[in-house]
């Protein structure tokens, strides 16, 4: 009888394990289709703070910031429940309506609460071989864990090698962005010269594209060789560098309700980060070549940000027919953006909450371990953990192999119901994605090559 009783305990207990671990891949599965869906178009829907709570958020902690701070910059005759009483630029957009320092305001955590989109980071830096040692630098759920780690990993740094371990950062919240209603031009048009991608955390793009002089001049010391210089290693170490800034980026409504097209909801270049990425990536394999036969009299720059934000401008006019979506944010949702995804301010023609309120954005970065990005040292120390076969490392290597790559991926898995919302869930014809591809990298280098005159 105890022989017996040990026998179903031990095939209850196997039985359970391997249902948990059919799951486990289950889940592994889903995470991938939705990582590749992210990293094709640049952008995704994921749940974020339910209904009930983002209003009480609204009405008790940020409405009142926010009209507090409205009434110092703004008329004093400003009502936030009389809209004749709204300020009327133009554009809907006023940037003293802003709201940059909101610290004390008592914002739902857009990222720490968050399991799908901790999973979805995490996991463009794994190789699928189920042995995870990425981290955020706050602790993450078990759910989290579970899904990126095996049973190895899933109990951290008891097992983890610290040494190997990549941390992850991010912000819970960002600035309140403001849009007013206006009603001259349509909705869903772009406001002119307004296509842009962000400048990353602290704005640190203003010192150069893809990556500053001084971390140019490290890549280039530390990978060059006796027998020459290694231009596609460097020019990929330089657009993770880049990456490590801006990973994603939470767009987030602080507004209750579904945002809308005629709420003014943002619009998203879809797939542009291939021709930035690709074209960023050819300008640093000439600028490394260049490097290794000048002088110093001949050493090239970097694109600064002045000409690189110029000619996203042109981008966005140029490729709009082909790039540019506007999708509703529903209540309850966010759009997880990837970090070099160029997207631009939209006409809003009506307010939300029954046309009574403005539209409040949030754009929370999430970026590499803050810790490891203040040196040069310490940020090619973090790159050079990522591996080369993980979704990140494959696409900072050649972009234009990881769309096809990724297109095909999605394309075998279609399929599969995973139950999930995706925009573009039909076959995506990967020849016309490379034409286009190729046409917007040429249209970019171009400009960036003219703001060298060491460049050809």
């Amino acid at each position: 009888m105890q022989g017996l009783l040990w026998w179903l305990l031990y095939s209850g207990s196997h039985s359970a394990f391997i249902a948990l671990q059919r799951k486990k891949r289950q889940k592994r599965l889903e995470l991938k289709r939705k990582c590749l869906r992210f990293l094709l178009d640049g952008y995704i829907l994921v749940d974020s703070i339910n209904p009930s709570s983002k209003k009480r958020a609204w009405i008790y902690s940020i409405l009142p910031q926010l009209c507090n701070h409205w009434l110092k910059v703004h008329s004093d005759k400003f009502n936030i429940q009389d809209s004749t009483s709204w300020p009327c630029p133009i554009n809907g957009v006023s940037y003293e309506s802003n709201l940059t320092a909101a610290d004390q305001i008592q914002y739902p955590k857009l990222l720490s609460s968050n399991n799908e989109i901790q999973s979805i980071i995490i996991y463009l830096f794994d190789d699928d071989d189920k042995s995870s040692s990425v981290r955020f630098d706050f602790k993450s759920s078990w759910f989290v864990q579970s899904v990126v780690s095996n049973l190895k990993t899933l109990f951290g740094s008891l097992w983890a090698s610290q040494e190997n371990l990549i941390l992850l950062s991010g912000n819970n919240h960002g600035w309140n962005l403001i849009n007013w209603k206006q009603s001259i031009f349509p909705a869903g048009q772009p406001i002119p010269n307004k296509a842009h991608i962000d400048g990353g955390e602290a704005f640190h793009y203003k010192q150069g594209l893809p990556i500053n002089a001084s971390t140019a001049m490290a890549i280039y010391d530390m990978k060059r060789t006796e027998t020459g210089c290694d231009v596609n290693l460097q020019a990929r170490l330089s657009i993770l560098s880049m990456l490590m800034w801006q990973i994603s980026i939470i767009f987030y409504c602080d507004t209750p309700g579904d945002l809308t097209i005629e709420e003014g909801v943002t619009g998203f270049y879809r797939g542009s980060h291939f021709p930035i990425l690709h074209s960023l990536h050819r300008y640093m394999h000439t600028y490394f070549s260049t490097l290794s036969n000048s002088t110093d009299d001949n050493i090239p720059s970097v694109i600064d940000y002045t000409t690189f934000a110029a000619a996203i401008k042109q981008f966005g006019v140029f490729t709009q027919t082909d790039r540019l979506q506007q999708h509703e944010i529903p209540d309850g949702k966010a759009l997880l953006c990837f970090g070099p995804v160029a997207h631009t301010l939209m006409w809003s023609t009506k307010a939300m909450c029954n046309n009574l309120m403005p539209r409040s954005m949030q754009n929370a970065k999430i970026l590499g371990d803050r810790s490891k990005l203040s040196s040069t040292h310490s940020l090619l120390e973090l790159v050079n953990k990522i591996k080369p076969q993980s979704l990140i490392g494959r696409l900072a290597d050649d972009p234009e192999a990881f769309l096809s790559y990724a297109t095909k991926e999605l394309n075998d898995m279609k399929h599969e119901e995973d139950g999930y919302m995706s925009f573009h869930d039909s076959d995506r014809d990967i020849s016309h994605e490379l034409e286009i591809l190729k046409r917007d990298s040429d249209f970019l280098y171009e400009r960036f090559r003219k703001s060298s005159n060491t460049i050809t």
